[in-house]
């Protein structure tokens, strides 16, 4: 089975760089659809049989966009984005600055876990609403518990960054730092212990 992941078109908050979890939502920008139009032409060459997708309007968004073949579309919330509390709509970096100085850490992100950093992200914010690795981990597992079970060959999941980074980090922990872009395409395949390879980025 291959499983296809990707991430949903650039948004007006993705242009800003500010942060967007499970509690908020923007359009996609012109450019946003643009490219998210250019990843279908691949999607249409992968013979996918179902789509899977969060309820956030930025992920029906993109796939209203690349489902032109009416391909079957199952909305689940447990694919949405992790929930990021109080620092929902403020600036990325601000958010990094914050969970870095709480976690009492000094380095580049690239040598942490995806884990770490969201962990380090619950410990800064002080509305106590962000979601820990651990909540992450267990929507990400009843998800992929029934992907996995659907009997089709290729399916598709549409969802955004940090869900899709620890998606992958699950399967692929040797990755570590990942940053997937807008409309980025992987490729997981269940044949080859989970190995994850690019298709579109």
């Amino acid at each position: 089975m291959k499983i296809y992941v990707m991430r949903h078109g650039k948004t007006m908050q993705n242009a800003k760089s500010y942060v967007q979890g499970g509690g908020s939502d923007s359009p996609l920008t012109q450019k946003g659809i643009e490219r998210t139009l250019e990843a279908k032409g691949y999607i249409n060459k992968l013979d996918i049989k179902r789509i899977y997708s969060g309820n956030l309007g930025r992920h029906l968004e993109t796939v209203k966009l690349i489902n032109t073949n009416n391909i079957e579309h199952i909305i689940d919330s447990n694919l949405n984005e992790a929930q990021f509390g109080g620092f929902e709509n403020t600036p990325i970096w601000l958010m990094y600055l914050k969970s870095f100085i709480a976690a009492k850490y000094i380095g580049s992100p690239k040598n942490l876990s995806i884990n770490y950093i969201m962990d380090s992200i619950k410990k800064a914010d002080k509305t106590h609403t962000v979601e820990s690795s651990d909540e992450i981990l267990a929507r990400v597992d009843k998800a992929m518990n029934s992907i996995l079970t659907c009997g089709l060959d290729n399916v598709l999941i549409v969802s955004s960054g940090m869900y899709l980074e620890t998606l992958i980090d699950k399967y692929n922990p040797d990755l570590k730092f990942m940053r997937m872009k807008n409309c980025g395409i992987y490729c997981l395949d269940t044949n080859n212990n989970f190995k994850v390879t690019t298709i579109f980025e």
